[in-house]
């Protein structure tokens, strides 16, 4: 197979096997963005649902821009990695305000955007308008170094922009078969070139596949050995007087930006606690270990809100558990 022959092979192979998604039956830039943001860190089968609410919420770009951003995280919550719904809301100000409400096409002028790296900027910019670059994911990482013995763990930027450059040997002459391209690549490393299991057999270009050839699949990419979990142990008071319950909001930027959460034991003044249960909740590179206790308190600074209030704030998906077993409890 030359280079043509594995581009031809992917295509047909990907209109075959593809997977019926949402975003796979629109160009849209606004929709194929959406989706794209989603799918980063989280797995399609949780992206669905939260990809058509957020849709029927924010429609377009023009409604997300105006819309408040306490809303934005409401319809992100449970998500996780909360900065990338802060991106979208202001790169939708940014795109009606610099660009009339048009998501460009061109990669640098995408780039220009928050939230919109190396790999957003191509995935737009391919399967929305067909431009001719490979936005480099783990599947496509996965896929490339395999296929072509490329020996890299496809992390940092420069390892990202050695991998596009190899793929970019296939893109197809016709643009219009660009975005398939980039999305069989996708597809064939979420259900065929896995990480640990890779179904070989039923790979299309197999027989060329230089890692397949020399039975050394699990050598591809290469893999860093990970850093230990930070583990920060935390004291959680959960306050009701009055029928209102204690809440604090957290910093505008940072983990967990603008969100609502429980305060700690160590800000509030304690008349009384008892524990209740404990939680975890692990990040990237960082674990929580929450003791949870009921108090009463003395002085907090807080807001205070209603349990119905607290149903419509945005909560981080520990503290949701948090509460709802609160209240089940």
């Amino acid at each position: 197979m030359n280079d043509a022959e594995i581009t031809h092979a992917l295509l047909a192979w990907y209109d075959a096997n593809r997977r019926d998604l949402p975003w796979r039956k629109t160009r849209d830039p606004y929709r194929i963005w959406i989706s794209e943001v989603m799918l980063q860190q989280t797995q399609v089968r949780t992206v669905i649902d939260y990809y058509e609410r957020f849709l029927r919420d924010f429609p377009d770009v023009r409604v997300l821009a105006e819309a408040d951003f306490d809303r934005v995280l409401k319809s992100w919550e449970g998500l996780g990695y909360y900065r990338r719904a802060r991106h979208l809301h202001d790169a939708a100000k940014r795109i009606v305000q610099e660009h009339d409400g048009q998501i460009p096409s061109d990669t640098d002028e995408l780039k220009k955007l928050p939230g919109f790296g190396f790999y957003t900027a191509s995935s737009v910019a391919s399967i929305a308008f067909g431009r001719k670059t490979v936005p480099v994911d783990g599947n496509i990482v996965r896929v490339v170094s395999r296929l072509f013995h490329v020996r890299t763990d496809g992390k940092s930027v420069p390892e990202r922009r050695r991998i596009q450059r190899v793929a970019e040997r296939l893109l197809p002459e016709d643009t219009e078969e660009v975005p398939h391209f980039v999305q069989s690549l996708m597809e064939l490393g979420a259900l065929v070139c896995l990480p640990d299991r890779p179904d070989c057999d039923s790979c299309p270009i197999t027989v060329v596949c230089k890692a397949r050839v020399c039975s050394d699949q699990s050598r591809y990419p290469i893999r860093r050995k990970r850093d230990k979990l930070l583990v920060v142990h935390r004291e959680i008071a959960l306050v009701r007087e009055g029928g209102k319950i204690l809440m604090v909001k957290r910093a505008g930027n940072g983990l967990l930006a603008s969100m609502w959460e429980f305060p700690e034991i160590s800000s509030v003044r304690v008349q009384s606690k008892r524990k209740l249960f404990e939680a975890t909740h692990t990040f990237t590179h960082l674990k929580w270990a929450l003791d949870v206790y009921e108090c009463t308190i003395g002085d907090g600074k807080g807001e205070w809100f209603t349990p119905d209030e607290v149903e419509a704030l945005a909560l981080p998906a520990v503290f949701r558990r948090i509460w709802n077993r609160w209240m089940s409890e």
